[in-house]
C-alpha cells in the first residue's frame, strides 16, 4: 500500500540578491507541485528597496495556515521575524542562515533592516528547525550558521565543498532537502 501524503502548503524564501527563479527553488517547487503540494514563492525586493518593512509587505497578503517554510541564506532571519510576530509553521529548513553581521559590507548594509533583536529561546519552541550549512561559504561563515542552528536547537547538516548553497556552487537541484522535507510530510 502506498503511503498517504496529505498536501501541505509550502513558501520558498529566497535572500539577499535572489529571486524565484534562483538556486534551486524552481527545482524544489516542481518537485513539491509534482506531489501535490501548494507552493508560494514570494518575490521580494533585492537589493534595491531591501527592508525587512518592505519584504513584510511583500508578503501580508499571503495565506499562511500551517506551512512548511524553506529558506536561503537572509530568507531564514525574515522567517523568524514572521515566527517572532506570532507565525507557527509545521517546520523550518534553513539554507546557508545567519543573524547579524557576516562581515561582507555590502551585505552587511542591506540586511541591517532584518537583525532585529530575537528571542532564542522563544524561537527554538516555536516550531522544528532543519538547517544546512557549508564548510566553505563565501559570504556566510561557518561558525555563524552554527551558533545560528545551535540557538534554534536546530538538526544541523553540513554540506563539505557546497559555497553558498546556490547556483554558483552548483546547486541547480537540492534533492537531499526534498528527502529531508519528506520526513516531515
Amino acid at each position: 500500500m502506498v503511503p498517504l501524503i496529505i498536501p501541505m502548503h509550502f513558501f520558498l524564501i529566497h535572500g539577499a540578491y535572489g529571486n524565484p527563479q534562483g538556486n534551486w527553488i524552481p527545482w524544489l517547487k516542481r518537485q513539491l507541485e509534482a506531489s501535490g503540494h501548494s507552493v508560494d514563492v514570494p518575490h521580494f525586493p533585492t537589493p534595491e528597496n531591501q527592508s525587512l518593512e518592505n519584504w513584510l509587505d511583500v508578503f501580508k497578503d499571503y495565506k499562511v495556515d500551517d506551512a512548511i517554510f524553506v529558506a536561503h541564506s537572509l530568507g531564514p532571519v525574515f522567517v523568524l521575524n514572521l515566527i517572532k510576530n506570532g507565525l507557527k509553521p509545521k517546520h523550518c529548513f534553513f539554507v546557508a542562515p545567519f543573524h547579524g553581521s557576516i562581515g561582507d559590507e555590502d551585505f552587511d548594509g542591506i540586511n541591517s533592516s532584518f537583525m532585529i533583536e530575537l528571542d532564542w529561546k522563544e524561537l527554538s519552541n516555536a516550531t522544528n528547525y532543519t538547517c544546512y550549512l557549508s564548510d566553505n561559504d563565501p559570504y556566510v561563515p561557518m561558525e555563524i550558521s552554527l551558533d545560528f542552528a545551535a540557538k534554534l536547537n536546530a538538526q544541523t547538516k553540513i554540506l563539505p565543498g557546497a559555497g553558498h548553497i546556490n547556483t554558483e556552487a552548483g546547486f541547480t537541484e537540492f534533492p537531499q532537502l526534498l528527502d529531508d522535507i519528506k520526513t516531515v510530510l
